[in-house]
């Protein structure tokens, strides 16, 4: 399955996961509450103050191969800050 992430109108990342089946967006849902806990690490800091979360989409990645997919099948990043994509594939904003 092909994904476009959307960073706002600026531009979009393509992945693939090997999974047509998967609800992704309820498995994003649970990528941004993993993210978000303290414990994941990509948290901006300021005066000992959490005010937001850092990431790219090889933290997305990495995650997703960590939680739901085999040595054989991962997923990947196609392409990087592209500017044209398809919209007929899934989309996920981050």
């Amino acid at each position: 399955m092909i994904i476009n992430i959307l960073y706002g109108d600026e531009y979009v990342d393509i992945i693939e996961v090997p999974i047509n089946e998967m609800d992704i967006q309820c498995v994003y849902e649970e990528f941004v509450k993993w993210v978000q806990n303290l414990d994941s690490g990509y948290h901006i800091m300021q005066n000992g103050t959490v005010v937001g979360v850092s990431y790219d989409i090889d933290v997305f990645i990495n995650w997703l191969n960590k939680n739901y997919f085999s040595q054989k099948n991962k997923a990947k990043i196609l392409r990087k800050n592209v500017l044209q994509f398809d919209k007929r594939n899934i989309s996920l904003y981050f």
